[in-house]
């Protein structure tokens, strides 16, 4: 006979005093295996799902089936993922009354930019809230994603890029940040290249953050995220929640403010240019593009600052044309880098056609600035 050692067993076994050795526990081993086999079933497929969150969102596929398990209004086809649970028809919801309370104050802001997925709930509830599609502004990476909001709402304004890159530059009645991003450092500190530069550009402004990758649970990130909307100058009717993500764990954290200290909108880009009306990079992707930078450009900024009236004569100039067709003089410059605030370097040719040693200390513009000033070459690339 062999004697027990001390400590506590290795997990789901015991101690054979014939053997003098650990064995597996079949009385233990055969109760882990019931367990297991203790999952959700559909009624109508027969499917099984680890999780009751899983089990409201699945689609039957069976063809004797008379209803689904999903609250999903929309047939989007194999392929596209569904994000109608009832916690993201709450927000929809949410978003969509704040919307609509922020312009009876602001009649001038029209336009809400928005992440939206393919099965197009979002823009499904704010159509319901009596906003038109000319004015709503869904956002994905995804091409084949807007193809297909394109086609469930013609007119729609699908912008493909990131949501941050988009909404600078322009004011809004409404953006939705609906990321699964925590816009923080492992250390669960604000990180200035992840999160939108600010957030005095729209009337209302609802956040989605999850607390995966951080050392912050989903109760304190919704805190952290209250103090941010404030500190911001929002005005938060209801204290941000953690909520359940569509793997059925409280892993993210939702909030909603308004904002009155909004700018009068700029002029939305027109229909005539489809590839700016369409598109829109984050800042990386413009690193080392080629810019034609007219000089009037920088008129205001030069009598501001007081600077000399030969202040050009250092940098390389060529005659290039513009959208009107005529010929302007313009500056050559290249995109050098990224500033932690989300904007760009610029740097700029000097007159023998080398490059300044600094970028430009005076212009660090978005992307959206940047824009229109990309050497046409470079346009035709990317479409």
């Amino acid at each position: 006979m062999f004697r027990r050692p001390r400590g506590r067993a290795p997990h789901g076994k015991k101690w054979d005093e014939t053997v003098g050795a650990w064995v597996f526990d079949t009385a233990i081993r055969k109760s882990n295996s019931t367990i297991k086999e203790k999952k959700l079933v559909c009624d109508n497929c027969n499917k099984k799902f680890g999780n009751q969150a899983w089990l409201t969102r699945h689609v039957c596929q069976s063809d004797d089936a008379t209803s689904t398990t999903s609250t999903a209004p929309l047939d989007i086809g194999t392929g596209y993922q569904s994000y109608t649970t009832p916690e993201k028809v709450d927000q929809r919801n949410i978003f969509a009354l704040r919307c609509k309370l922020a312009a009876e104050e602001r009649p001038d802001l029209e336009h809400i930019l928005y992440l939206e997925a393919a099965d197009g709930g979002a823009t499904k509830v704010l159509i319901e809230h009596g906003f038109t599609v000319e004015y709503l502004h869904p956002c994905n990476f995804d091409a084949s994603c807007l193809d297909k909001l394109r086609q469930m709402y013609p007119g729609i304004q699908c912008k493909q890029g990131d949501i941050i890159a988009v909404a600078e530059g322009h004011s809004w009645l409404g953006i939705w940040y609906d990321t699964t991003s925590s816009w923080c450092t492992r250390d669960a500190e604000w990180d200035p290249a992840k999160m939108p530069r600010m957030f005095n550009n729209a009337a209302v402004i609802a956040v989605n953050l999850c607390h995966r990758g951080i050392t912050m649970n989903a109760e304190n990130l919704a805190v952290k995220l209250c103090h941010l909307l404030n500190d911001h100058g929002g005005e938060t009717r209801f204290q941000p929640f953690a909520y359940e993500g569509v793997g059925g764990i409280q892993n993210m954290a939702f909030g909603i403010a308004t904002f009155s200290n909004v700018a009068p909108p700029k002029p939305m880009y027109t229909s005539s240019n489809q590839f700016m009306n369409s598109y829109l990079f984050t800042p990386r992707h413009y690193v080392f593009a080629p810019l034609y930078v007219p000089r009037d450009y920088f008129d205001v900024m030069a009598k501001e600052n007081g600077w000399p009236s030969d202040w050009h004569t250092d940098y390389l100039k060529v005659s290039a044309a513009s959208v009107d067709g005529l010929m302007y003089s313009k500056f050559v410059a290249i995109v050098s880098g990224i500033t932690l605030d989300r904007r760009l370097l610029v740097t700029f040719y000097d007159k023998f056609g080398m490059p300044f040693e600094e970028p430009d200390e005076w212009w660090s513009p978005t992307p959206a600035e940047v824009e229109p000033f990309r050497a046409d070459w470079f346009q035709s690339i990317r479409l």
